[in-house]
């Protein structure tokens, strides 16, 4: 009897293992995400290390408009799974953020699981709040931000965000300290409150 007990325990604690296990494959580079060169990237694109006319000629037939709001000039685009932005705000016209969000278009976006399994685990969390209620827990890398708003009271492997933001590879965002906090996985949303 007593061995069937630990037989049932042992297989229960072996599903439970099996089912939290993460995949060992990340879906991202189906996405169009990668990493170049050590860098984050999207279709190639490393904001900082191409131009804005090269990285305009790798959306090519995606795109929606151009804006320019001196010195900002941003490239509207439309991919089968995101949508977003190409922004540069130097004068010499080099990419210096790719902004994502699935907001309003029909492809899927990768979910939380999928970013950690791709780019590890992030090195601060920026938290929005109002009041005590947090509206926002943005995900902190060295070249790259993940956006996921209040949508429910946990912050789950299976969200996705709503904004991913690739930034310029000479920009370290890790060496920011102020106002950001450690990560502490997935969890409650109040968790994430600063007090």
């Amino acid at each position: 009897m007593l061995t069937l007990v630990l037989l049932g325990v042992f297989v229960t604690s072996a599903a439970i293992a099996a089912g939290e296990r993460q995949p060992d494959a990340s879906p991202l580079p189906a996405f169009g995400y990668d990493r170049c060169d050590g860098f984050p990237c999207y279709l190639g694109m490393v904001p900082g290390l191409i131009s804005w006319t090269d990285a305009n000629e790798r959306i090519a037939g995606f795109q929606q408009g151009d804006t320019t709001y001196q010195p900002l000039k941003l490239t509207r685009f439309t991919m089968p799974n995101a949508g977003g932005f190409l922004i540069s705000n130097t004068p010499d016209l080099t990419l210096t953020e790719v902004a994502l969000s699935p907001r309003g278009y029909t492809g899927e976006f990768p979910t939380l699981r999928d970013l950690l399994l791709f780019y590890g685990t992030p090195c601060s969390v920026y938290t929005e709040q109002f009041q005590t209620h947090v509206t926002l827990i943005r995900l902190i890398y060295p070249h790259l931000t993940v956006d996921f708003p209040h949508e429910t009271e946990r912050l789950t492997w299976e969200r996705r965000p709503d904004y991913i933001n690739i930034k310029r590879a000479q920009d370290n965002l890790c060496e920011l300290t102020e106002g950001l906090q450690p990560w502490r996985g997935t969890t409650l949303y109040w968790r994430y409150r600063q007090p």
